[in-house]
């Protein structure tokens, strides 16, 4: 499993994401982060056309605050959600 962090670009919202993972997940190290700005340059990390590369992509348009924690497989498949804004668990699988 892979995880990363994807968040707005709006005042300090990205600090406060990784705030929040460090609160929730007080024993694992912070993933990989970016701002929503630099979703177009990080999507080559991802495989094209998996769930994860299609919700980054749609993340890189999204208004608004937000703070997502993403888990996925190698493969792409998206394996958990959290909400790093609200501190809580969106989507599990």
């Amino acid at each position: 499993m892979s995880e990363v962090i994807v968040t707005c670009g709006c005042g300090s919202s990205h600090k406060f994401c990784l705030n929040s993972y460090k609160i929730l997940f007080p024993n694992s190290p912070i993933p990989p982060s970016f701002v929503k700005r630099a979703v177009p340059k990080h999507l080559s990390d991802f495989p094209e056309g998996s769930e994860i590369y299609e919700r980054l992509s749609t993340l890189a348009h999204q208004r608004g605050r937000f703070g997502y924690l993403f888990i996925y497989t190698q493969s792409g498949d998206i394996t958990e959600v959290w909400d790093l804004m609200k501190s809580k668990r969106l989507q599990s699988c």
